[in-house]
């Protein structure tokens, strides 16, 4: 049982998933709030605020001690697009990976010239993966917004037709669990017109290839 503010409505408490490490399980709250309960007697262990409630809309995963979360982001504001990192015994936030480039950095320029707090697309779906050898989790993010490219850049041709364009949209992200760096990117869909979502589960398998 939780009380919210009347500002938040308690049936958006819907994330895809919980996470559990060690005695203590994590709830994503329709707050925004990452909530660590005592997995015996269910009392709270620390609550951190991570966002404006956008990522009861995804899921998380545990790895590294690490609490990872994702979350979906308002069409055209990229200041809640982003894959984030909690320390798992203690909610201290860790990092945290913006899932649109900004200028200067790399894939800065592949959204033309829109301003970088327009620049939105949402890793809202289900988690990815860990790789506990390489120490990399793998995330899909969503399709750029607004849709269409002609909206977002004023001019259809602002971007790319090919990878790379409005990254990381439509991408799988592979990210250094320590500290939430890029380390490589696929894009699936460059420049995606219609919200094609790109950005459920990423599945790691080892099989033989001959």
């Amino acid at each position: 049982q939780r009380d919210y503010p009347q500002s938040v409505r308690p049936q958006l408490a819907r994330n895809k998933n919980i996470g559990i490490y060690e005695d203590m399980v994590y709830l994503a709250a329709p707050d925004g709030v990452l909530v660590a309960l005592d997995a015996k007697n269910g009392r709270v262990r620390w609550e951190t605020k991570v966002d404006n409630g956008g990522q009861t809309a995804g899921g998380m995963l545990v790895a590294d001690g690490k609490v990872i979360t994702s979350r979906t982001c308002p069409q055209g504001v990229r200041e809640f697009c982003f894959i984030a990192a909690l320390d798992a015994k203690t909610g201290k936030e860790l990092w945290k990976f913006y899932s649109t480039a900004a200028p200067g950095e790399p894939g800065g320029d592949t959204w033309a010239d829109m301003p970088v707090d327009q620049r939105a697309a949402g890793p809202w779906g289900l988690p990815g993966s860990y790789d506990p050898k390489r120490k990399l989790i793998y995330w899909g993010i969503a399709n750029p917004n607004p849709y269409t490219r002609l909206m977002r850049h004023g001019r259809a041709d602002a971007v790319s037709f090919s990878a790379p364009a409005d990254l990381y949209s439509n991408s799988t992200v592979a990210l250094n669990v320590a500290t939430g760096k890029l380390v490589w990117y696929y894009q699936e869909l460059p420049g995606d017109d219609w919200d094609a979502d790109h950005n459920h589960e990423r599945i790691l398998l080892r099989t033989r290839v001959s």
